[in-house]
């Protein structure tokens, strides 16, 4: 038989052709070969050489042309199983490979050889039919590399059939809706619709039926675990060779971090919108560096009077003839300087009217740094300096009644603290309101109804009552400046003033009144009551006051008052010249002795609040009081400061201080030490205060008493700001003092 795609007869000589059944493809021609085992020469028929674009003369008959036009790769592997096909035949041997075209490109071939027998049995020769499969293998490379492609695509592909059923599913199908390729292949694609969303499904369909495509559709599908995912949608008909649809491919992307980022974004151009829009209503303006306005806000207009036309170009200190409080130069200098300035301005409207304006000026730079424009917000704050000025006013008709009362009238905070201390009050104690402010009500009470005085305010404060009448509060005892005790009365109120409560007394002197029976009789019981309450404190507070103002007053004033009994005593007797010479001697030694009291007392009041703690700061204060003491015991003081300041409150460097003035007391009264070492540091998050000495030291029985008084008031003071304070010490071996005390962050 002898088919079109058939190869034609090798020769005429050849009587033992055998046909091998080749599959044949349309538009294909089969090349038939012949290799003879006897003389090992390989024939090659017209088609052969057609198949590799060579003519007649160009090849030789010969196995060895054959095997060298073998792909190298493929070589080995066809000449070995030609020659494993010739000791052990089968039906035929089939094997696919590469020859190499005239034009040095390789085509592949597809072949099948059967082996011929001569009569007697005997192997003779081979016939081979070679076919060139070399587009067929192309486009199942081609094929094999869009299957690759699909099932790596991080979208989802999914093949469907135009009845709704999935036909197939790739990985980014299965990442993208948690079905595996068997769970879905086969089935509907509706498992993956919510069921709302099935008209919009059918939509597609008939689309598709019409031949349309469905590109980017945005919606909504739903995920194997129940949540909906956002997704994009481009649908494509799948036709056959008629052109006829019979199925869709749909590429499905996840759009869920993409809707995400919209609505944010969406989210932030409404804020922004918002923001500009109350940018627009606020009394904002711009302008460029040489203060000519480039941005005029509705809110502006709305302050000023100026239109928009009429503001814009403006240099804007000339528009508003500004009036500042510090020089224009100032205000410059600091938006050159710091980029920024604020403070009050005094500017025009339109119509002419003044406006008190409280300015916030921002400079905006480029990349570079370069300065671009000024941003200017302006407040009107023409009504709220009127009003504060109405409360200067209305506070200086305060103070003029407060200071033409003529009962005393002191006001004191929770710490009760003196902050106001009329005239009346003045003249009455004998002390200036200068003196008074800020100081503790407790100097103006006798020592002994100190502490039953503050409970007394303590327990009226947590009473919520505003005030009690003059009168109901017993009659009480004062203490003038020059420490003359007298009888008063009072009336206490209390308000909240800024979330604070401020208790106010008002005093009047009984001294006059006391001369009278009925006053007198009037008064007894209820001046018996407070000092009874007052009585119980008097040896604590007697104890405190000792410790401010140590041992040296109480000694001088027993030197007077012994002077002044024997100068008592000379008067009393026979004034001979020789006792008047002993009075005089006295008397010079009671001007001694007052001389040194007045000296005492100013260094006692040095000592309860130096003016250098307040001018230069803790570690000029301890240099000062160290060089002090140095001056008067004879003690060798070595000091360690810092230069800088140190971040305390001035709570905070006065408790240093008066710990500092302690502990140099306790040096001086109990140590017998020959020099004392001072270092002030700072530690991380705290200040640190030590010192020590070489005295004799301190026990263990000495520092485990909790009652003692400079001990116990040191405790005291550190432990009111959160603060440590450590006492060590040997006897012989000196005694240490280390104070930790937490950096508040202010200096104030």
């Amino acid at each position: 038989m002898a088919p079109r795609n058939q190869s034609e007869a090798l020769s005429p000589d050849r009587k033992s052709v055998v046909q091998v059944p080749v599959v044949p493809l349309a538009g294909s021609e089969i090349a038939v070969w012949e290799w003879d085992l006897a003389t090992n020469q390989v024939y090659l028929s017209r088609e052969f050489r057609r198949q590799l674009g060579i003519e007649e003369a160009e090849i030789a008959n010969g196995l060895r042309e054959l095997e060298t036009r073998l792909h190298p790769e493929d070589r080995e592997r066809v000449m070995q199983g030609l020659r494993a096909y010739l000791v052990n035949p089968a039906s035929y041997y089939e094997a696919e490979y590469r020859l190499r075209h005239i034009d040095t490109t390789y085509h592949w071939m597809l072949m099948q050889a059967q082996l011929v027998r001569d009569p007697r049995g005997q192997p003779c020769r081979i016939i081979g039919y070679q076919l060139d499969v070399s587009q067929q293998r192309e486009a199942k490379e081609d094929q094999a590399r869009l299957a690759a492609i699909v099932e790596s695509s991080e979208d989802a592909i999914i093949g469907k059939s135009l009845e709704g059923l999935v036909t197939s599913w790739n990985q980014g199908a299965s990442r993208l809706f948690g079905y595996t390729a068997e769970e879905m292949v086969g089935q509907s694609v509706s498992r993956i619709i919510p069921p709302e969303r099935s008209e919009e499904e059918a939509e597609i369909l008939l689309r598709l039926r019409r031949g349309e495509r469905v590109e980017r559709y945005e919606t909504v599908r739903r995920h194997k675990d129940g949540r909906m995912v956002d997704v994009s949608l481009s649908v494509s008909p799948i036709r056959d060779r008629s052109s006829h649809v019979i199925g869709a491919s749909k590429i499905a992307r996840d759009i869920t971090d993409q809707k995400k980022v919209e609505a944010a974004t969406r989210q932030a151009h409404e804020r922004l919108q918002e923001q500009a829009a109350v940018l627009e209503l606020a009394p904002v303006l711009v302008r460029d560096m040489e203060s000519r306005i480039v941005l005029w806000t509705k809110g502006a207009e709305r302050l000023y009077g100026f239109s928009k036309a009429e503001a814009l170009g403006r240099v804007s200190h000339e528009l508003f003839q500004t009036r500042f409080a510090e020089g224009k130069a100032h205000v410059d200098e600091m938006l050159r300087s710091l980029g920024q300035w604020e403070g009050e301005l005094i500017h025009r409207k339109s119509n002419g009217e003044r406006l008190v304006i409280a300015s916030q000026q921002t400079v905006y730079r480029d990349s570079t740094g370069r300065p671009l424009h000024i941003l200017e917000v302006n407040a009107d704050i023409t009504q709220r300096k009127s009003a504060e000025q109405g409360l200067r006013e209305s506070q200086a008709r305060f103070a003029s009644i407060i200071d033409s009362a003529m009962d005393a009238i002191i006001s004191i905070d929770e710490a009760q603290l003196v902050v106001l201390f009329n005239r009346a009050a003045e003249r009455m104690f004998g002390c200036a309101a200068a003196e008074a402010l800020g100081q503790t009500l407790d100097r103006f009470i006798p020592a002994q109804l100190r502490s039953a005085h503050r409970a007394h305010v303590h327990a009226f404060g947590a009473t919520g009552a505003t005030n009690r009448a003059m009168g109901k509060l017993n009659d009480l005892t004062a203490l003038r400046a020059d420490g003359q005790e007298f009888p008063i009365e009072a009336s206490i109120s209390q308000t909240q003033v800024g979330g604070a409560k401020l208790f106010t007394v008002i005093l009047r002197d009984l001294t006059k009144r006391k001369a009278a029976e009925e006053a007198l009789s009037r008064s007894e019981e209820q001046l018996r009551a407070l000092t009874t309450r007052l009585q119980q404190a008097r040896e604590e507070e007697a104890m405190r006051i000792a410790r401010e103002l140590h041992d040296q007053l109480g000694r001088c004033l027993t030197a007077m008052k012994m002077d002044v009994d024997g100068i008592e005593r000379g008067l009393a007797g026979a004034a001979a010249e020789a006792d008047l010479g002993a009075l005089t001697e006295k008397v010079r030694r009671m001007n001694e002795t007052l001389d040194e009291t007045v000296y005492t007392v100013r260094r006692i009041a040095a000592e309860l609040r130096p003016g250098v703690l307040d001018d230069l700061g803790l570690a000029a204060a301890i240099e000062w009081q160290a060089r002090d003491f140095q001056r008067r015991s004879g003690v060798s003081c070595v000091v360690r400061a810092p230069e800088e300041d140190l971040p305390l409150s001035r709570d905070q460097a006065t408790a240093l201080f008066r710990i500092f003035q302690e502990s140099l007391t306790n040096v001086a009264r109990h140590a017998k030490a020959t020099k004392v070492w001072v270092n002030l540091s700072k530690e991380e998050a705290a200040v640190v205060l030590q010192i020590e000495d070489d005295g004799v030291g301190i026990s263990s029985a000495r520092l485990a008493e909790r009652h003692s008084l400079g001990l116990l008031g040191m405790r005291e003071r550190v432990a009111a700001f959160g603060g440590e304070i450590e006492f060590a010490g040997m006897p012989g071996q000196g005694t240490a003092v280390v104070v930790r005390m937490p950096v508040s962050g202010t200096s104030g």
